[in-house]
C-alpha cells in the first residue's frame, strides 16, 4: 500500500474473548517493525484490557462500548482522527462502527456479503484452508499493507502488575478447567484423577484456576482429589492470572484463553482437544514446548461442543493420556508450534478415500483416514458427517454424484467444508507425497 509513510495512527479491533485478543499479538508486533512510529491502538473489552496493558508495542486501549453507547462511540473514534483499522473482529456493529467514524482506510475480511462492502480494503480470510493456525489467519489481514508474514513471530502479552504470591521452591503445575467458546470441558473426574497421579510423583504445587464460570467443576475437582490442590478458581482477576500462569512450569487445559496466555509466556502446554469440532491446526498453542492429547473420536453424531449434551468424547480421552504427556513435556519432549505441523495435521485432518492403498498409507503414518463404504449418498453423506472429514480423496475414472451430492450438503453440518480432490488414475505416492498434495490443494481452495 502505497499510503503508508502517511500513516500515524492505527485502530485495532479485537473486542471479544480473552484467546482471539492475545492471538492478534504477532500482528501487533509485525506492524510496529513495519511502521515503528505508528501509534497503536485496540479496541477490547473490558475483561482483556491487562492482556496489553504497559503492553512496549500499544499506545492506547479503547473500551468497547457497543450496542449500549453505539452513536457516542462511533463520535469518540472519530475524534481520535484514526488513519487505518484493521477489523480483527469481522461482525456487522464495528464495520459500521469504522465506517460512521469515517476512518479513510478500512482493512476487513469480505467473506460477509452483508456488511462487507463498509471495508473499502477487502482481503478474503481463508477460512476454509485448514492448513492455518488462527494467528495466520488474523496475520492475511496485513498483506494489504505489504507486511512480509512467512515469518510469523511468537505471541507477546503484557508483563501483569499484579503479583499473586505463590509456593515457592516447588514444582507449579497450573490446571485451568475451563473452555472458550464453541467447546467442551473434559470431565472433572479425570482432572482429579490427573491430579492425584501427578500428586504420587511429583514433588509439585498443583494450582487450579478459572473464573466464576469455573467453580462448579472447580468445586467437583477439589471434592474428587485425594492430594492437596491449591484451587484459586474465582480468586484472581485476569491481571493475577496472568502472573500465575508466567510463573508455571506446566500448564495443562483445554483451548481457552489461559492456554494461549501459557502459550504467550512460552509456558510449556499439555493441550487437551476433546471434540471433533476444535482442532489443533487452528488453535494449538502458539510458538511454546506443547503436547496434544487428541482422539479419533468414535462419536458418530454432528459436533456442536456448545449444545451437545453427550460426553462419549470426553470419555476417550483418559487420565493416563495427560498425565503421559506431563511427563513427556517435563523431560524436555514436547514440540513448537512451527515444528509440530504434522503433528498438528495428524490431529486435525479426517480423510475419507476409496482408494484402499491411500487408506494403508495414511493410516501405518499415523494420519486418521476411513475407507469409504456403500456409495449411495445417505452412507456417503453419514460417514463425511459423523468423521468430521475434511479431505475426501476420490480415485476412479468417474466421479460419483452422490459423493458430490454428499460433500455439498455436509458443508452445512461441518466447520471446515471438505476438500475433494479427484484423481482419475491412482498415482503411487510415499504418505508424505499424500500430504503435500493435501497441503497445497489447500492452500489454491478458491471457496469450498
Amino acid at each position: 500500500m502505497k499510503v503508508l509513510p502517511s500513516i500515524s495512527k492505527i485502530l485495532l479491533v479485537r473486542p471479544d474473548m480473552i484467546g482471539d485478543a492475545v492471538l492478534i499479538s504477532p500482528a501487533i508486533s509485525l506492524i510496529k517493525k513495519k511502521l515503528p512510529k505508528v501509534k497503536i491502538s485496540l479496541l477490547l473489552q473490558k475483561y482483556t484490557a491487562d492482556l496489553y496493558e504497559n503492553h512496549p508495542e500499544v499506545d492506547e486501549i479503547i473500551l468497547d462500548q457497543t450496542p449500549k453507547n453505539f452513536f457516542k462511540f462511533v463520535g469518540e473514534i472519530k475524534k481520535k482522527r484514526f488513519d487505518l483499522a484493521i477489523a480483527f473482529y469481522n461482525e456487522l456493529p464495528y464495520a459500521l462502527l469504522l465506517l460512521l467514524a469515517g476512518i479513510p482506510i478500512r482493512i476487513g475480511d469480505r467473506s460477509k456479503i452483508l456488511f462487507g462492502w463498509m471495508y473499502n480494503v477487502k482481503f478474503s480470510q481463508r477460512w476454509s484452508d485448514l492448513t492455518r493456525h488462527e494467528v495466520e489467519h488474523n496475520l492475511e489481514l496485513l498483506t494489504p499493507l505489504g507486511i512480509e508474514t512467512n515469518d510469523p513471530p511468537p505471541l507477546k502479552i503484557a508483563t501483569s502488575q499484579q503479583i499473586i504470591e505463590l509456593p515457592k521452591n516447588k514444582l507449579l503445575i497450573g490446571i485451568h478447567p475451563g473452555v472458550g467458546k464453541g467447546n467442551k470441558a473434559w470431565l472433572p473426574e479425570r482432572y482429579a484423577e490427573v491430579i492425584d497421579r501427578l500428586g504420587k510423583k511429583l514433588e509439585a504445587t498443583l494450582v487450579l484456576m478459572g473464573s466464576k464460570k469455573e467453580r462448579e467443576i472447580g468445586l467437583k475437582i477439589t471434592s474428587l482429589c485425594q492430594t492437596p490442590v491449591l484451587n484459586l478458581i474465582e480468586k484472581t482477576s485476569l491481571a493475577q492470572t496472568m502472573d500465575l500462569i508466567s510463573k508455571l512450569h506446566l500448564f495443562i487445559g483445554v483451548d481457552s484463553g489461559p492456554l494461549h496466555i501459557a502459550a504467550a509466556y512460552q509456558i510449556p502446554t499439555v493441550a487437551i482437544f476433546p471434540t471433533k469440532f476444535v482442532k489443533p491446526i487452528q488453535w494449538g498453542p502458539w510458538q511454546t514446548p506443547h503436547l496434544i492429547v487428541r482422539k479419533n473420536i468414535e462419536c458418530q453424531r454432528i459436533c456442536r461442543p456448545a449444545s451437545c449434551p453427550f460426553d462419549d468424547c470426553l470419555k476417550q480421552i483418559e487420565a493416563q493420556d495427560v498425565v503421559e504427556a506431563v511427563f513427556a513435556l517435563l523431560e524436555g519432549k514436547g514440540k513448537w508450534s512451527l515444528e509440530s505441523r504434522k503433528e498438528w495435521q495428524k490431529k486435525s485432518f479426517q480423510i475419507l478415500t476409496n482408494e484402499k492403498t491411500i487408506y494403508q498409507k495414511l493410516t501405518t503414518s499415523g494420519y486418521w483416514a476411513e475407507l469409504s463404504g456403500k456409495n449411495n449418498f445417505i452412507n456417503l453423506f453419514r460417514q463425511i458427517v459423523a468423521k468430521d472429514i475434511n479431505i475426501i480423496h476420490w480415485v476412479g475414472q468417474k466421479l460419483n454424484i452422490n459423493l458430490l451430492m454428499a460433500k455439498l450438503i455436509s458443508t452445512f453440518f461441518l466447520p471446515i467444508p471438505p476438500l475433494l480432490i479427484w484423481e482419475k488414475e491412482k498415482v503411487e505416492r510415499s504418505p508424505e507425497k499424500i500430504i503435500s498434495l493435501y497441503l497445497e490443494k489447500f492452500k489454491t481452495r478458491k471457496y469450498f
